[in-house]
Formats: C-alpha cells, sequence, structure tokens
C-alpha cells in the first residue's frame, strides 16, 4: 500500500484568507448559538439526558430568576440569566412528574428557608427547602442551595400533567415540512396544516402584493425585521423557474426591510431571548464547585454586542447558514469512542448533497441577488469590497467586509461538503486506513466546523489518502476499491472540479511524483530506476511551497534515493526563504522581535531535519542501502558541504556534535565549520584548535589553545597546562618566522607555560596543607597571575618552595629574600623528618636539596650556595652528625647536584 506522505499546507499568502473564514465561523456561531436558546445546557447537562431512562422535563422559576431540568429521579436548577449557580437534587428512587415553587407560610420553618421546591412522582409528594446565601431581594446572583433531605413528604394518587418544549416554526421550516394535526371531536376528525412563515409570506407574495404592501409590512413588523428577513431568503433563493416571480419579490423586502440597523438581535424577535448556559459555579448539598463555561458559549456572548448594530439583511445572511448547518456543525462526523474503528461518517453523502445544495443557493444569491434589487445602490465605503452582489451594496464597509466572510466560508464550505460526499462514496473507511495512525486518531471528533475554520491539512490528507487509495491496486496485498477502470486521473478530474482549492494543480503534481516513486521502486533496470526518481524529485522541487518534505522524502528513503532525498530538502528550504531572512535571523544572534527571521527559520529547520532524521538511521543501522555509494551518509553530508547552504551546513554540523559524532565533524570539509566553531556566544576552541592544526594552519592552531587554556570553565589546570604545551608544539611546527607579533607570542607563551607550572606547585601545596574546597577549585579552575599566587596562596599557607618558585619565574633576585627561603625550607624539611633517626633526616634532606639543585643549579641568584652550605653544617653540628657516621653527606649530595669540587673548596675556604 501506498503510504500517505503527501500533503499540502497553506503557505504564505493565503493567512488574510483563514482570518476572514475564522472571522465568519466565528459570527456564524454565535447566529447557531443564537438560534439554539430553548435554552441550552452545559456540557454536563447536555450528556445527562443521553441516559435517561424515563421522563425528561424543563421550565422556568422567574421568581427567583432560575430554570430547572428533571432527568427521571434528578432535578437540575440554574440561573437562566448567566447560565451560573448550578445546584441538584438527586435523592429520590422514582421519575420525578410535576415540579413547582411556593413560598412557605412565615413561622412554619426555619427564617432561612426562603422558598420550597415541591417535587411529584408516582409514589409521593415532598417538599426540599431552598436557601440563599444572601436575601434575594439585596442580591439577585446569591447562590442557591437545595438542602440535602426533604422536609416533608406524603403519598399521593399518581395524577399529573407533564408538557413538551418545541423549537420555533422560524427555526426549524428550512428542514420541516408544514406541521399537520389531526383534531378529533364529537363531529369526526379534522385534518389541520400549520402554515410555516415562509408559507405565509409566498402566500402574501404570491397574491400579487408587493413588498409595498400593507400585509406585507404587517408580516415584518410582527415577525421582527431580523426573523422576517430570514423567512424572505428561503424564497429569494429558491432557484425552481415557478418561484422566480416570488424571489424577486422576496428580494425587494430584504432590500426594502432589511437595510435598517434592527435596534437590538436579542430584541428583534419575539420567540425567545438571547441565551447561553456556561455556568461559572456549581452549588450542591455537599458544598460549591467551580465549572468553567464552554469556549463557544463565552465566544457567543462576547460577539454579540459587535452584531447588535448591523442591518437585518446583514444578520438574516448569517441566521440562514445557521439553520442550514445547525445540525451538522458541532456534531462528530466520525465516531469520537477510542475503542471502536473509524467506520462509517455520521453524515451521508446524500446529507452532503442536500446541506451543500442549501450553501450554494445561498451564495450564489450574495454573489448575484434575483433582479428586483434597487437599482441605484449606495456605493461601498471600501474599495476592496467591489466584487459586485451584495458586498458591493452595502453603504457600511464593516458590514461589506463581513459578509463577503461570509460568501469565502459558503464557498469553502461547498467544497468541503462535496469533498465529504465524494469520499463516502468511495469507501471513507478503507480512505481512513490508509493515513498513519497519528493522523487517524486526529479524525475522531471531528466536526464540520474544525474542516472549516482549521482543518486545510486534514483535508488534503484526506484528499491524497483517496488518490492513494486508486494507486492500491500497485500494490498486490490491498484490495483495489474503484475497479479497473479508475485512475488518478480520473479521480484528479473529480477533485478538480468538486473542490479546487483543496485539490490544486499542485496537488495533481504531487501525486504524479508519487505514481512515478512507486514505478521507480519496481523498475527493472538502475538507468529507468534513477530516471523515474530524479524526475519524482523534479516535479516536487516544481512545487515546494506545497510538497510535504518529510513524506515525500519518506518515499525516496524507501527507494534508496538519498541524493534525491537531499537535493529535495534544500531546494524546498531555499523556495521557503527566497529572500535569505533565515541566515540573517542565525548570524543576528535570533533576535525575538524578528518575527518574519524566526519564520524562515523555522521553515528551513523543518527540511534540514528531515535530511537529519534519514542520516540518523542509516548512521544507526548496521547495514548500508544495498551498497550503493551515492546512498552512503558519507555522500548526503557531502552533499549538504557542496550546496552552498550555510544554514544546511551548520545544522549538519550542530546534529553531528549532538550525537557525539566530533570526529566526523572534523572531517567534514565544510565552507561554514569555521565560522560554527568560532561563533559566539561559546565558540568551540576545543575542535577550532583541531581544526586548524588538521589543516596546518599552526599559527591558528596555537592561538586557538592559549585562548582555550585562559577560558574560564572546569577545564583542569593540569589539561590547561597541556594546551600551553601543545601550543608551543604548534608554533615550533610554523615555518621559521622573524615578525615581531610571532617572537613576542612565542615569549608570552613560554611565560605562561612557567606561570602555569609554579601554579601547579601551588595547587599540590595547598591541598598538602588541607585548603578548603573553594580554595582548590579557585587554582584548579583558572590561570592566576604570579603576584596572586604569592600574595593569595603560598603566603597565607607557608608554602616556601612555591614563593622560592615565584620568585625565580617573577626573575626577582633579591638575596636577603632568596636566602631567607631557602632557611625556612631547609628548617622545614628536617621538621618534617623530625623523630627519624639523624641518618634518614640528613638523606631526606639531601635528596631535597638534589631536587631544588636541579631546578636552580643554574642560576646562581636562586641557587645561593654559600649560604646553603652554612646552613647544612650548622644543623649537621646541631644533629651531631659525625657521632652518627654522617660525615661528608653534603659535599656528595652537592656534587651529585652538579656542582663542580673546585667550588665547593672555595666556599669551604672562604
Amino acid at each position: 500500500m501506498l503510504e500517505n506522505t503527501l500533503n499540502s499546507s497553506i503557505m504564505a499568502g493565503q493567512q488574510e484568507e483563514a482570518a476572514d473564514l475564522d472571522t465568519a465561523g466565528r459570527m456564524l456561531e454565535k447566529h447557531i448559538a443564537y438560534d439554539s436558546c430553548f435554552p441550552a445546557l452545559t456540557d454536563k447537562l447536555q450528556i445527562m439526558p443521553k441516559d435517561m431512562q424515563c421522563n425528561c422535563m424543563m421550565g422556568l422559576f422567574p421568581e427567583i430568576g432560575r430554570a430547572w431540568l428533571t432527568i427521571d429521579s434528578a432535578i437540575y436548577v440554574w440561573m437562566y440569566k448567566d447560565g451560573s449557580d448550578l445546584a441538584y437534587f438527586d435523592g429520590l428512587q422514582d421519575t420525578i412528574l410535576a415540579v413547582a415553587l411556593i413560598k412557605p407560610k412565615p413561622g412554619v420553618f426555619k427564617p432561612y428557608i426562603e422558598h420550597l421546591l415541591v417535587l411529584t412522582t408516582p409514589s409521593e409528594l415532598l417538599l426540599l427547602g431552598v436557601t440563599f446565601s444572601q436575601a434575594l431581594e439585596d442580591d439577585s446572583t446569591s447562590c442557591l442551595t437545595l438542602l440535602p433531605e426533604p422536609l416533608f413528604s406524603v403519598a399521593n394518587d399518581g395524577v399529573v400533567l407533564a408538557t413538551e418544549p418545541r423549537s420555533p416554526l422560524v427555526v426549524t421550516q428550512l428542514h420541516q415540512p408544514p406541521r399537520e394535526l389531526v383534531v378529533l371531536s364529537a363531529a369526526g376528525a379534522h385534518l389541520l396544516t400549520c402554515l410555516r412563515p415562509v408559507d405565509q409570506l409566498r402566500h402574501l407574495l404570491q397574491d400579487g402584493r408587493g413588498a409595498d404592501s400593507v400585509l406585507v409590512k404587517e408580516f415584518f413588523s410582527a415577525l421582527g425585521s431580523t426573523q422576517a428577513c430570514s423567512v424572505a431568503l428561503l424564497l429569494a433563493t429558491d432557484p425552481s423557474p415557478a418561484a422566480t416571480q416570488v424571489a424577486q419579490a422576496a428580494t425587494q423586502c430584504l432590500f426594502r426591510y432589511g437595510s435598517a440597523a434592527p435596534a437590538a438581535l436579542a430584541a428583534s424577535s419575539q420567540l425567545h431571548q438571547s441565551y447561553s448556559f456556561h455556568p461559572t459555579q456549581m452549588s450542591t448539598p455537599a458544598g460549591v464547585q467551580q465549572q468553567q463555561g464552554s469556549a463557544s458559549d463565552s465566544r457567543a456572548v462576547a460577539t454579540q454586542q459587535s452584531t447588535e448594530d448591523s442591518s437585518a439583511l446583514h444578520t438574516s445572511l448569517y441566521l440562514h447558514l445557521a439553520r442550514i448547518l445547525r445540525p451538522v456543525w458541532a456534531a462528530p462526523l466520525l465516531p469520537t469512542d477510542p475503542s471502536t474503528q473509524l467506520s462509517e461518517s455520521s453524515l451521508s453523502s446524500e446529507e452532503c448533497v442536500y446541506l451543500a445544495r442549501h450553501v450554494e443557493l445561498l451564495a450564489r444569491f450574495i454573489g448575484n441577488p434575483p433582479d428586483g434589487t434597487p437599482s441605484q445602490p449606495p456605493p461601498p465605503t471600501s474599495g476592496s469590497h467591489t466584487n459586485g452582489g451584495l458586498v458591493a451594496r452595502c453603504s457600511s464597509g464593516d458590514e461589506a467586509r463581513s459578509i463577503a466572510a461570509v460568501l469565502q466560508l459558503l464557498r469553502h464550505l461547498l467544497q468541503l461538503l462535496r469533498l465529504w460526499a465524494l469520499l463516502t462514496n468511495n469507501q471513507l473507511p478503507a480512505i481512513i486506513s490508509q493515513l498513519p495512525t497519528a493522523e487517524q486518531e486526529q479524525l475522531r471528533g471531528l466536526t464540520l466546523r474544525d474542516l472549516a475554520l482549521s482543518g486545510s491539512s486534514v483535508c488534503r490528507a484526506l484528499v491524497m489518502a483517496l488518490l492513494d487509495s486508486f494507486n492500491s491496486d500497485r500494490d498486490r496485498s490491498l484490495p483495489r476499491y474503484h475497479g479497473d477502470e479508475a485512475s488518478v486521473s480520473t479521480i484528479s478530474r473529480q477533485l478538480r472540479s468538486s473542490c479546487p482549492s483543496l485539490y490544486r494543480a499542485e496537488d495533481a503534481q504531487l501525486s504524479a511524483a508519487s505514481q512515478l516513486i512507486l514505478s521507480a521502486r519496481t523498475a527493472a533496470s538502475p538507468a529507468d530506476r534513477d530516471a523515474a526518481f530524479a524526475q519524482a524529485v523534479t516535479l516536487c522541487k516544481g512545487v515546494g511551497g506545497c510538497v510535504n518534505v518529510a513524506g515525500v522524502a519518506a518515499q525516496l528513503a524507501g527507494g534508496g534515493c538519498y541524493t534525491g532525498l537531499v537535493d529535495l530538502a534544500l531546494s524546498v528550504a531555499a523556495q521557503r526563504d527566497e529572500e535569505g531572512r533565515a541566515l540573517l535571523f542565525y548570524k543576528a544572534g535570533r533576535p525575538s522581535h524578528d518575527t518574519k527571521g524566526h519564520a524562515a527559520f523555522t521553515t528551513r529547520m523543518e527540511c534540514y531535519r528531515v535530511i537529519m532524521e534519514h542520516l540518523a538511521q542509516l548512521m544507526g543501522s548496521s547495514s548500508g542501502s544495498g551498497g550503493q555509494e551515492l546512498s552512503s551518509p558519507a555522500s548526503m553530508m557531502e552533499m549538504v558541504c557542496r550546496s552552498g547552504d550555510e544554514l544546511a551546513q551548520v545544522s549538519l554540523i550542530q546534529w553531528l556534535l549532538d550525537s557525539g559524532r566530533t570526529d566526523q565533524v572534523l572531517a567534514l570539509q565544510c565552507p561554514a565549520l569555521e565560522g560554527f566553531l568560532k561563533a559566539p556566544p561559546t565558540p568551540r576552541l576545543d575542535l577550532l584548535w583541531r581544526l586548524y592544526e588538521r589543516n596546518k594552519e599552526y599559527y591558528n592552531a596555537a592561538r586557538t589553545l592559549a585562548l582555550l587554556a585562559d577560558q574560564p570553565g572546569s577545564t583542569c589546570l593540569r589539561e590547561r597546562v597541556e594546551q600551553l604545551s601543545r601550543a608551543l608544539m604548534c608554533l615550533s611546527a610554523c615555518e621559521m618566522n622573524t615578525a615581531t607579533a610571532f617572537t613576542d607570542f612565542l615569549l608570552h607563551l613560554e611565560e605562561k607555560k612557567e606561570v602555569a607550572r609554579v601554579q601547579l606547585m601551588v595547587l599540590e601545596g595547598v591541598r598538602a596543607a588541607g585548603a578548603d574546597e573553594t580554595t582548590m577549585q579557585r587554582l584548579d579552575s583558572s590561570l592566576l597571575d604570579i603576584t596572586t599566587l604569592y600574595e593569595q596562596f603560598a603566603e597565607p599557607y607557608g608554602l616556601w618552595r612555591c614563593k622560592l618558585a615565584i620568585v625565580a619565574c617573577a626573575g626577582h633576585s633579591e638575596p636577603q629574600l632568596v636566602q631567607s627561603l631557602w632557611s625556612h625550607i631547609i628548617d622545614e624539611e628536617l621538621q618534617q623528618s623530625q623523630g627519624a633517626p639523624v641518618s634518614e633526616r640528613l638523606d631526606r634532606l639531601a635528596a631535597s636539596l638534589k631536587a631544588l639543585a636541579h631546578l636552580y643549579s643554574s642560576s646562581p641568584s636562586y641557587f645561593p650556595l654559600e649560604h646553603i652550605i652554612r646552613l647544612c653544617e650548622v644543623q649537621s653540628v646541631r644533629l651531631k652528625a659525625a657521632s652518627e657516621g654522617c660525615v661528608g653527606w653534603l659535599v656528595s649530595a652537592l656534587l651529585s647536584c652538579g656542582v663542580t669540587i673546585s667550588r665547593l673548596l672555595t666556599t669551604y675556604h672562604t
């Protein structure tokens, strides 16, 4: 089976269209909500009647501003003005058959019981106490509570009277024929037909009375201009030839009585008031619970004020569309239960055709009203809405824009309904089964509203799945749904005819590319395979603004065409960012205020991500892709590096680094690599010096290593010393350079390395002295200057050897200071060996002298031989070394350090 992987997306230039659809959709929902106020219920109460077994009733308690609803043995009470403060009582066993509210006689019950709720069941009559959080006269929004236990109950005889509410005829007349009543009397049965408002207006206009007749005026006055205009629209949109005269007369009525704005939309109808139920508070016998209202209810309330000043004609257009779609607008098109399969559509093909016909008639009327409209319509105030029809006849710019928006919505709905009819006629369950599982789950609970306002991607996915079902005969494991004569070209023509904006020429081109990919995967020869793949990639690149890169890439990868995959992704990325905003956005540090740059950058990254995902699959698998050289990861990365797309190269480098493939990063012959590694805010100096070394740019490598050694961070001191040593090695590999800058840098590195070596000694010294972790961390995490090492570490911790090293490193050769340091070094050495035999103590002192002589004997200023001999001889006498057999230990030690015998004789005799 060909997996549905081709899809189109709404690109630039369609944002304004989407905004108009959204505006019209909100207005439509507002009028659907207005037309459904009989009254409306919360989601909770809307679900409950489904579980009803016996009886459901509803009514009003105007004296307390509440509405009530019974479902079997439970009763619910809420504030009908705003739908808040829901209270309920469900403590009965039998079905509630009648409800009443009465005032108790003063003094009989507690003062806080202000009313009694009377409930009648088949077995008893009982009273419930009704209380309020505050006196109802003081606060009309006071919370109501029903007491949890009845105050009184008594058995009854089961006699009750029940009524059933009906929706007004003005709402239902579009989809329902005239109602017939049978009246039984002593004289027999009488059959009566109740004329709908549309029937009444048709009779008035058929009798030859024009829009100016008194009866027609009285009809519009009695019904209200908005509701009467909605009735006239039914006649004005009647396409039958026999109704032409009536349609023209009805159109005259619309312009005569509908051009002025009614006082208010809610007041224009005498049938019901504007109403919505969205409780923000639910009170029960157990306490109070907060609950938020539905988004659609809130939106209806929020938009009501904005339409109160609209003309009756304008409002009637939305009302008429609301009454066409009200039964299906918010109803799921497919099953919502996750445990059930996505089987048949709840909207049949015949129903789609029926709704599409009414939508088309309304769209035709708005675009080209029948004859009989005013001969000299007022000019529109906005030049952008002079496209004829009702839009051109509006005197208000806002109204013209609103009518243009609803016309756009109508045309969009017409294509959606025709598409859904086409899908249901071609085995919708089989088409849906070809979608990926994630996309199938997105279809659960999908409504016509979702498709109309935010379902462009879903529609195109279904279109491509429909096309795939016609290609299914290429996969012999799948059934063929449409017979041998069916083909992609046939269904393409139907789609272009029924829904051209949902199935565009670009989609047809992508469909052809899909067929080519299929043929390439089954081609007999490599030449035919490569040619088919190349042609498919060319077709997809030609519609780069619409192609689903990830989907096509998956198909190409399935056939081993990885070069085509890279070519397509890079081409689409460039097409979707022709101005190069993404690269500028990246180089500017991704500023938050650059929304266009961010959008372009995101779009490019989506294309590059496809390449990286397939690279990850190839590099993570144990086998290659058929041994084809061009399908290897190395070839794909080479294509990116040769493409000239700097952002693609950056994405590749970043992906390799994120996946721990640093060696492959350094192996890239990529123009963007050096700039990427140097880019702020965190340049990758650890890789940059290796890149320079690989390219034999040794001077740049040395400078980078020097910066790396100085860089703050978690790098330990020993590693920093190694980096400085490596920098000196790189300099030594440079060709002979006598430039002053080169020489100065060499000396600077040597000095820095020497100071770092001294810092290592200080670190070991403070660690041996038992310094705290903070002190050692400071020494180990950065390079410090020689003064800081002396004053803040060597001096406070008494590190005499480190002081000597610091003095020598700084070139400070003051004799008194140096002699003092040596005195402390010798004393410290003997003190540390205190308690040991004299011979052992002198051996340890001799070893220490040898180590220090190795460092300083070539510099007499820091190895004062005469002072050292004097100190050691004094200590020998003090320790009675001669009596312990330790004669000549100092001379032997100094001779082993490289001090000549002549120098020793001279020193001893001076």
